[in-house]
């Protein structure tokens, strides 16, 4: 189980906040520093202190930079993350989400 994930994002509050309504946990402002400018958490509240890390699309992680994360030029290419968190929602709920947002959702039989 991952308890810790940390991803960026073009819009980190908005991502923040819509992830937080699927799965009934809470989105909270970053504190900065630690966490760049603009990040988000997405907290769970669960006895394990698990959250999810919201950064700005342009936040990298560096170990050779200040609190290990540096700033990049903005881009709008798709970055390689991926994760898979359980919703606390219907699935009619999460393509409502979905198509509020401009969001593309599916779904899928994955065995």
């Amino acid at each position: 189980m991952i308890h810790h994930t940390s991803f960026g994002v073009r819009e980190p509050k908005r991502v923040a906040q819509v992830i937080a309504e699927l799965t009934q946990a809470i989105a909270v402002r970053a504190p900065t520093p630690p966490f760049p400018c603009d990040a988000w958490l997405v907290v769970a509240g669960d006895e394990r202190g698990s959250f999810l890390e919201i950064l700005p699309a342009t936040a990298v992680f560096d170990p050779g930079a200040p609190l290990g994360i540096r700033q990049r030029s903005a881009t709008s290419e798709p970055v390689s993350a991926h994760v898979l968190i359980s919703a606390a929602v219907s699935g009619e709920a999460i393509r409502a989400a979905a198509g509020r947002e401009g969001w593309r959702a599916e779904d899928l039989d994955t065995g």
